[in-house]
């Protein structure tokens, strides 16, 4: 357990060791080299980890990654798996008034209970659930025992099952004899997508993984093998608390002469205080630890709160190759006229960035120069924005080109709203071109945003070499040298 000041406003109790796992489905078909656990068997673990983890290590299952050992275990998917751990609630975590069970990851349809009963249901592997329980909590002024336990349900299965109850919702669309891309082999063998159960039109893995939000590669990529994972699969902790904060943003503001910096930082609280607070942000110089300060009030029962610090002649963040990496420390405290009640820190970068474009030589058209990173949405622009190297948010990748090779529903030449694209066979595109800049725009607005990789823009396909960005298959495929770069 930690402690975040002697008077415990803030008490985090890491659930990591203690754990058991047990396998409640399909033990009738365990083999002496390939198999989980026996009826009512739990065997000792510790999290964060995963089925298949954990039984390479009790040599139950073969390595999946020797031979085509993968073919062997795909049975873990299929099953239903449970992690469960007792814990304490001591008399301080008790005493304050927010207790919260926090899960970082959880890999993906699962149910949790607290002492028997259901507290939460997941069906996101990217997304952290936050479960307040004091509630749920008989009163005690001494430390009490509590049980956990979390069953994983076969995501596989449960994508199927989606696949097969969305079948008549996304309109229908015939193959072409058109190529089916550098990417992989499209898969489905009917003419007609969706298919005769629902199979929509992709490269690689089952088509059922379109439906769940699951790494997508744990149904098998043109690099890697099908290894449906299971498990909780981040950290899992209990915090205690009067405040905390919730949410802390970063944005740097560095003009053309580069010889200054204004941080920004605004935060969302938790929690509640019934008198007025003080937050400070720190700025600390990576070299020489110099420190900048900002304090403001924060009104009683405000939740918010922002702040700034100016500095002059910063030490900028570079890409590699280009300078130094220097990473500042971004601190934000909330006290009260006493004592700290929260604290949270980021390290950031200090730079500026430019999106450049320019026409390729004798040519028409446009190249970026930046490419490729996905966000789930909310929960992860949250996570990652305050990262120096992140410059560019990519809605998707190569999903226009698969829309393209069908073909799918899609005229480049038309925007929405004159046209809603969920109600077209390529819905999709509303997730690229309204869903996911209205966040970005929301939760990191200084940053740029395209809309897949590849994608060309100006109304041209995505592998037009003269717009936008290419995804060079023929040279990691050996067929082109590296000059075609």
């Amino acid at each position: 357990m930690s402690e975040a000041n002697s008077k415990t406003t803030n008490l985090t109790l890491d659930l990591e060791d203690g754990w058991v796992f047990t396998q409640l489905s399909g033990n009738n078909r365990n083999q002496p080299s390939n198999r989980g656990t026996d009826t009512g068997e739990w065997l000792p673990t510790k999290i964060p980890t995963g089925v298949h983890e954990e039984l390479l290590k009790l040599s139950r299952i073969p390595d999946p990654f020797v031979g085509l050992n993968e073919h062997l275990v795909q049975w873990i998917g299929e099953e239903t798996w449970a992690f469960q751990t007792k814990f304490t609630i001591t008399a301080e975590m008790h005493a304050l008034p927010n207790v919260d069970l926090v899960f970082d990851g959880l890999d993906t349809y699962a149910t949790v209970e607290l002492d028997g009963k259901k507290v939460l249901e997941t069906n996101n592997m990217f997304v952290p659930y936050r479960v307040p329980i004091k509630d749920a909590l008989s009163f005690s002024d001494a430390a009490t025992e509590h049980s956990l336990l979390i069953t994983f349900h076969p995501t596989f299965l449960k994508g199927r099952s989606l696949q097969r109850e969305n079948a008549d919702k996304t309109p229908a669309a015939i193959r072409g004899g058109g190529s089916t891309g550098g990417a992989g082999v499209m898969q489905g063998a009917s003419n007609q997508i969706p298919g005769p159960n629902g199979e929509l039109a992709l490269w690689n893995g089952d088509a059922s993984r379109l439906h769940v939000r699951k790494a997508q590669y744990h149904y098998g990529w043109d690099w890697g093998p099908v290894l449906m994972c299971v498990g909780p699969w981040k950290p899992i902790r209990l915090e205690s608390y009067q405040l905390r904060i919730a949410e802390m943003r970063t944005e740097v503001d560095i003009p053309e002469t580069l010889d200054n910096a204004t941080v920004k930082v605004s935060a969302e609280l938790a929690g509640a205080s019934s008198k007025a607070l003080t937050a400070t942000l720190t700025l600390t110089e990576p070299v020489s630890k110099t420190e900048t300060h900002s304090t403001v009030e924060i009104a009683s029962g405000a939740n918010s709160v922002q702040l700034e610090v100016q500095i002059s002649d910063p030490k900028l963040w570079h890409p590699v190759g280009q300078g130094q990496q220097s990473l500042y420390t971004a601190s934000l405290q909330i006290k009260d006229s006493n004592q700290e009640l929260a604290k949270s820190e980021k390290r950031i970068g200090l730079r500026r960035v430019q999106i450049v474009r320019r026409g390729l030589k004798e040519q028409d058209g446009e190249s970026f120069f930046f490419a490729r990173v996905s966000a789930e949405v909310e929960a992860n622009v949250k996570r990652l924005r305050h990262h120096p190297s992140i410059v560019i948010w990519a809605g998707n990748n190569e999903d226009y080109a698969v829309a393209e090779a069908i073909p799918l529903e899609l005229d480049y030449s038309v925007e929405w709203p004159s046209v809603d694209f969920r109600k077209t066979s390529f819905p999709a595109r509303y997730i690229y071109e309204v869903l996911l800049p209205e966040m970005i725009t929301k939760h990191a607005p200084d940053m740029y945003y395209h809309r897949g990789s590849p994608y060309s823009g100006s109304g041209k396909r995505s592998d037009d070499k003269q717009y936008g960005d290419v995804h060079q298959w023929n040279v990691s495929r050996f067929s082109e040298g590296t000059d075609s770069f």
